[in-house]
């Protein structure tokens, strides 16, 4: 899957449900956790325009 598309998910999945935690992402979007950690720390000023609060915690 493509990483724009895969940051749109992101966002739609957290527009719908409001907070969504890694594992829900990994397993919805079938990438590694890795890969959703880079992507949202790449959607962060994107997130942030959209007025979708960013709490990041890494485990």
């Amino acid at each position: 899957m493509k990483q724009s598309i895969r940051h749109n998910k992101i966002i739609d999945l957290i527009n719908q449900q409001g907070y969504i935690s890694t594992e829900e992402l990994v397993a919805k979007l079938k990438v590694s956790p890795q890969t959703i950690r880079r992507d949202l720390d790449e959607s962060t000023s994107h997130l942030k325009n959209n007025n979708v609060k960013v709490h990041f915690c890494y485990e």
